[in-house]
């Protein structure tokens, strides 16, 4: 008991007691904090990987002339539609790496389409036809972009296109995307998810033509 009246009689222990308890307490309140702050942070984790999807319809036109010693006609559609998926997408990701996740392609042309407007018989006196083949499809990103972004971000890309030769054999050529023939829409809000627009496929040769949009 002597020691204990001591103690409590001794200002400078009791201050050292109230100033333990004190720092206990605001140990266990910082301590709380922290918990709750992590609660916090750990929602706003979760929210932000919900991203928002956007979406710009796209018709991309490739210029290719038919020389005279060539047929109107694909040496391999197959071939030339993998080109064009594998193609597009390597421009979408150079262009737009960090917002970028992919294009999804819905309908082709399967053939070159002659666009100049002369009559046939004038036509078949050119060396050379002016054709476009074209496919359709769709761009996703995690960003909004405006259409003219997307057709300037594309304005360089180059296909190359093989036709076949009169005797039969295939006919290469390069082609260029025609900024008169390709649509680029704004891009658009959609209800999509990052792994939602990974699991689409674009179409293929054993599709019908000109099907529509998967998505």
């Amino acid at each position: 008991m002597v020691v204990l009246s001591q103690v409590i009689s001794d200002p400078n222990v009791a201050i050292r007691i109230g100033s333990t308890t004190l720092a206990v307490v605001t140990l266990i309140g910082v301590v709380g904090a922290g918990i709750a702050f992590g609660v916090i942070v750990g929602r706003s984790a979760s929210f932000a990987q919900e991203e928002i999807i956007f979406r710009s319809d796209i018709s991309a036109a490739i210029n290719r002339l038919i020389t005279s010693s060539e047929y109107q006609e694909l040496y391999n559609p197959t071939s030339t539609l993998n080109d064009f998926t594998n193609g597009l997408n390597s421009q979408l990701k150079l262009s737009f790496p960090q917002t970028s996740i992919k294009i999804v392609l819905s309908a082709f042309s399967g053939e070159p389409i002659l666009v100049s407007s002369l009559s046939q018989r004038r036509k078949k006196q050119l060396s050379n036809r002016a054709s476009i083949i074209t496919v359709n499809g769709s761009a996703y990103f995690t960003h909004n972009y405006a259409s003219n972004q997307l057709l300037t971000a594309f304005s360089t890309y180059t296909q190359t296109i093989v036709l076949v030769d009169i005797p039969g054999n295939p006919s290469p050529a390069l082609g260029t995307l025609s900024s008169k023939y390709s649509v680029f829409t704004d891009t658009y809000r959609t209800n999509f998810t990052i792994d939602q627009v990974n699991s689409l496929q674009s179409i293929n040769t054993n599709s019908t033509l000109n099907s529509t949009s998967a998505g």
